[in-house]
């Protein structure tokens, strides 16, 4: 399994929040587009709420960031599959 990528503004985090997020990042790299996709929305939701503590603003923010990615590289995956289809069922 690939090591996760480090997320930006991770840096001021506490050591035990970053380890939860790269459990979180372990975590997400086995989810489907779609329970990523529904994960993401409900940070979006979570984000908006505008009570939300900041340390908890960012964390979310993190989380979405990692998921938006995760999102992003399975479309990627499946938009070279379509493509390598489409070349290998044209006509010669």
């Amino acid at each position: 399994m690939p090591k996760p990528k480090k997320i930006k503004d991770e840096s001021s985090l506490s050591q035990e929040r970053k380890k939860a997020l790269y459990k979180d990042k372990l975590i997400i790299q086995e989810l489907s587009y779609e329970e990523s996709l529904e994960k993401l929305n409900t940070l979006l939701s979570k984000l908006q709420n505008e009570s939300l503590h900041i340390d908890d603003l960012k964390i979310s923010y993190l989380q979405a960031t990692l998921y938006l990615e995760h999102c992003e590289k399975l479309l990627n995956t499946i938009e070279q599959e379509v493509v390598e289809l489409e070349i290998d069922e044209s006509p010669l």
